[in-house]
């Protein structure tokens, strides 16, 4: 059986992901390692699966925003999970836009960007698709 354990990479959830592991699951850890530990997840476990995180930039109330998911685990809805939570915490940080770069053959990804409410402009002469949200609106 598949099986998905958050918080994997702390002490509780590692020790879980080992003895489901040991039985023969498979076994892939979620885990944002605010206080977990990546040497903490159990051999034999898939260790990544997303990353989501966002960058100061020029602007002081501006962010750019990057989203990486694995490929086994592309259009399952974890990248719009992140996003979304990102875009929560951006906004209870005070953050009034949030910003990212895509890559022009990124479909999926403009696509879902737009679906969450972002424009998307295209820049020819850098060969990007750069995604813009405001959060002033309560959104």
């Amino acid at each position: 059986m598949e099986l998905l354990v958050t918080g994997g990479a702390g002490y509780i959830g590692s020790v879980v992901a080992a003895q489901l592991a040991r039985a023969g699951h498979t076994v892939t850890v979620l885990d944002s390692l605010a206080r977990g530990h990546r040497q903490a997840v159990p051999e034999g476990c898939e260790r990544f699966v997303a990353l989501a995180r966002y960058g100061e930039t020029d602007s002081p109330d501006t962010v750019e925003l990057g989203i990486t998911v694995s490929d086994r685990w592309q259009r399952t809805g974890i990248a719009r999970l992140l996003i979304a939570e990102l875009l929560r915490f951006a906004q209870w940080r005070g953050i009034r836009k949030v910003e990212g770069i895509v890559l022009p053959d990124n479909l999926p990804m403009i696509e879902l960007a737009k679906a969450l409410g972002f424009h998307a402009a295209h820049d020819y002469a850098q060969h990007l698709v750069v995604i813009s949200k405001s959060l002033d609106s309560g959104q």
